[in-house]
């Protein structure tokens, strides 16, 4: 329920308060051991960071849902990992137009190829064009 109360928050815009209810949610589910509750609390966190348009707070609350989500057969938490992907083509968006280019194909590229299907989907398409004026 702090999972909602967090998205409820950040959606009225008090994203700190919306924060501390994911951190507080997260300690929660590790302390009594319930992954799938945490895979849950940590694609609440990804979504939130995602509204508050801030791509660099979705990567970690991505990488460990994807991480958690391998290892503990989630299949449908592997898939919301795709915050990840949107969150680094974001960051490395920003990246390119500060002229950081490569350290925006270094936060793209590995995100990137951890894909093998739905490359034709709208997201992956928008990564490899990216990617393809990154490396030119």
């Amino acid at each position: 329920m702090l999972s909602f109360l967090a998205m409820v928050l950040t959606n009225l815009g008090y994203i700190d308060q919306g924060r501390a209810r994911i951190r507080e949610s997260a300690s929660e589910a590790r302390r009594l051991g319930h992954f799938h509750n945490l895979a849950i609390v940590l694609s609440f966190a990804c979504w939130m960071e995602w509204v508050a348009n801030s791509p660099r707070e979705v990567e970690p609350h991505a990488e460990e849902m994807f991480h958690l989500a391998s290892e503990h057969g989630f299949p449908m938490f592997s898939g919301l990992g795709l915050w990840e992907l949107r969150a680094a083509t974001s960051l490395a968006g920003l990246w390119c137009d500060q002229g950081k280019r490569e350290e925006a194909r270094d936060v793209l590229a590995p995100v990137y190829g951890w894909f093998t299907e739905g490359l034709d989907t709208p997201v992956l398409k928008e990564a490899k064009a990216l990617l393809d004026e990154l490396a030119s």
